[in-house]
């Protein structure tokens, strides 16, 4: 559990502990006199003042409103925003995977699924999903579907099955996120427009396409080698549908844990891994040496020996403005690749701060970047910061809402603006519309 101590808040967290505002002040200039019992018993029952409990905190000191949950027990794995409302994407314990849709003007969410998500014992998970406009949206769910549903009088909605050659080889669902890590499934979908849309499951990349004139349906784009060296891969980011970027790691395992990070671009001239290394193990000791013509990773937080169980997958990417690329590495390094003489050099920065933090393991889940400002969420944090700084200039927006900090975690932040931004988790949808 992530914790704080007001000891600690003290030294510059900017998480609010509690006060002792909510203690009796007595007026100023008031005589103190004893109480009389039988004087007290006699006073008019109108007189006696009522004192109603405050209602509980919604919103926090850095404008991080609660939104309230149709149920309870929902775990929000990601959400797509856009001005007015926003969709998401969450399971329960007791009904399932869900999908909802949240209209500013109605302040609540409702649910937009058919339930057929959840036949035959599968809704146990979910992946990414994304939206191309407010009446179309796709996401992803156990064992591998990829949902598309469009807006009319209700909701109507197609799916189809992802089944890479490598799930059938190994017999086994390889794309189910990591035991406690509901965030981590290596199955999602994303796109440029309407018209171009990729998805993915385990070590495999799908692309929306048209065959001989006829619907669109998925079509293997990328394979990964195989074993040894097992893809998966865990997000998608682009500036168009020339400049495709797809997330992940490559390691000898699938449990996602002893992992090499995996960045590949798509270009009109295919695939290239700019970012690949080759899992090396030297006791308990992992290493990730580049491959031949991929970007080495410098800086803090890259170095490229990790402690047994460590992983430096990459889990978000984004591009922005003069082909900059910028990644989160697990479990909580900012890596920054800057086009430079027709390849990349790379920056890396660990945000993990004592001041943050008790534990050194802290893990980020999830990255968003807005021109030049990164957002990141975790374990029950928010920080934010310039894209291009050290860890110092990060700082943390606080979700507080009792004076205490929040002890879920928050997987998903994604944003239209910074007056338009959302984080998600375990029981919480908080919604930011103030910069």
């Amino acid at each position: 559990m992530f914790l704080f101590a007001c000891a600690s808040v003290a030294l510059g967290t900017g998480i609010a502990c509690a006060t002792s505002e909510d203690e009796a002040i007595a007026p100023q200039g008031a005589e103190s006199e004893p109480v009389v019992a039988d004087a007290a018993a006699d006073a008019p029952a109108a007189d006696a003042a009522v004192i109603e409990p405050p209602d509980p905190a919604t919103c926090s000191s850095a404008g991080w409103c609660l939104t309230p949950l149709p149920d309870a027990d929902l775990t929000l794995i990601d959400i797509w925003p856009f001005k007015g409302r926003a969709f998401a994407v969450a399971v329960s314990a007791s009904i399932g995977a869900k999908v909802m849709e949240w209209v500013d003007a109605d302040q609540r969410w409702t649910y937009i699924d058919d339930n057929s998500q959840n036949q035959n014992g599968f809704g146990r998970y979910v992946g990414r999903m994304w939206a191309p406009n407010e009446d179309e949206v796709y996401y992803t769910v156990e064992p591998g579907y990829v949902y598309h549903g469009r807006r009319g009088a209700t909701w109507s909605w197609e799916r189809e099955l992802l089944v890479p050659a490598s799930v059938v080889a190994a017999g086994r669902d390889t794309s189910t996120p990591v035991v406690n890590s509901p965030e981590s499934a290596a199955l999602g979908v994303w796109g440029t427009s309407a018209d171009d849309v990729y998805a993915w499951r385990a070590d495999t990349i799908y692309h929306r396409t048209s065959v001989d004139g006829g619907a669109p349906e998925w079509v293997e784009d990328y394979v990964g080698p195989g074993a040894p060296n097992r893809v998966f891969i865990s997000g998608a980011g682009g500036s168009g549908k020339d400049d495709v970027w797809f997330s992940g790691g490559n390691g000898g395992t699938d449990n996602k844990i002893q992992t090499c990070p995996l960045l590949l671009r798509k270009t009109p001239d295919g695939y290239r891994a700019v970012v690949d290394g080759t899992l090396t193990r030297a006791g308990t000791r992992y290493s990730c040496p580049a491959r031949p013509d991929t970007v080495e990773l410098t800086g803090p937080g890259a170095s490229a020996s990790t402690s047994y169980g460590a992983s430096g997958a990459m889990v978000d990417v984004h591009v922005g403005s003069g082909g900059q690329v910028v990644v989160l590495r697990y479990a909580s390094t900012l890596t920054r690749l800057i086009p430079e003489d027709g390849g990349y050099v790379s920056t890396s920065e660990k945000l993990f701060s004592p001041a943050y933090s008790l534990s050194s393991n802290f893990t980020f889940t999830s990255l968003w970047v807005h021109g030049d400002e990164a957002w990141l969420s975790g374990a029950g944090l928010l920080l934010q910061g310039p894209v291009g700084a050290d860890a110092g200039a990060f700082g943390v927006s606080s979700v507080a809402l009792t004076g205490a900090p929040l002890d879920q975690p928050l997987y998903r932040i994604r944003g239209t603006d910074d007056s338009n931004l959302w984080a998600i988790g375990a029981r919480y949808a908080f919604h930011k519309t103030t910069p």
